[in-house]
């Protein structure tokens, strides 16, 4: 099903047969945001953004910020253990070969200006 169990980690499942993005954030082996957002074009060049803070996670698409969550925590400074990426073929199948133009992690969350700004195409 994709799910993935490390302990602290940011999940990001591509699903092209509905055009979708599900995104989990784990803390502590505990979910702390688990969703699925429509994506604009799955198969266009997109800017995605995440953002992560105590009560305050959300995910910007091409300049908008297109799902957010205000319950949760977040981990202690250099505990993210894992970044996830899959893409869904079918039910149960994942091709994990995604075209990835750049990854940043910042040390300090941006402020949603800035991530409107960052993601803008």
């Amino acid at each position: 099903d994709g799910t993935n169990t490390v302990s602290n980690s940011l999940n990001l499942q591509l699903r092209p047969s509905s055009n979708s993005l599900w995104w989990q954030f784990i803390v502590g082996n505990s979910i702390q945001v688990s969703k699925i957002v429509t994506l604009t074009d799955i198969f266009a060049k997109t800017k995605l953004a995440f953002k992560w803070e105590a009560n305050n996670f959300c995910i910007f698409e091409n300049g908008t910020k297109i799902s957010f969550d205000t319950a949760g925590i977040t981990f202690s400074a250099s505990t993210l253990n894992s970044l996830y990426f899959a893409a869904a073929n079918t039910v149960g199948s994942f091709n994990t070969n995604l075209k990835t133009n750049a990854l940043t992690v910042y040390n300090t969350a941006l402020s949603d200006a800035d991530l409107t700004e960052l993601t803008t195409l």
